[in-house]
């Protein structure tokens, strides 16, 4: 079951072409579908922007470009940490149309070792 692996397994098996990033966000997302509801762990979730994301890491691999560590592996973040292009509202409703330009340092690097980012945790204000 791929929603039980390990990020570094999970890129390992990527970067082996074993699995295509696509392929394991959609397990991440069908697994987020199902127990979020109950859990209410996220406040946003990005499956839009995730899928080009996927899309272009599994294209990166196909062509033999250089792989980050965590190529193709779907992440999420906690909301207090500023998103490109996603809301970020540090569990605040005084935020909540706030769309930052760009992203936080960690995210930023998240994403140049290929992560792919799918949605952002609650935080409690």
């Amino acid at each position: 079951m791929l929603t039980w692996r390990s990020a570094l397994e999970v890129a390992e098996l990527v970067r082996q072409r074993q699995v295509k990033p696509l392929e394991v966000l959609d397990a991440v997302l069908a697994r987020l579908e199902a127990v979020n509801p109950a859990l209410n762990a996220f406040c946003l979730v990005a499956a839009d922007s995730a899928r080009v994301a996927a899309r272009e890491a599994e294209i990166a691999v196909m062509k033999g470009e250089p792989l980050g560590a965590l190529h193709g592996v779907p992440l999420s973040v906690k909301d207090v940490l500023l998103t490109r292009g996603l809301t970020t509202t540090g569990g605040s409703r005084l935020f909540e149309d706030f769309v930052p330009e760009e992203d936080a340092l960690s995210v930023g690097r998240l994403k140049a070792a290929g992560a792919v980012l799918f949605g952002k945790t609650n935080t409690s204000e």
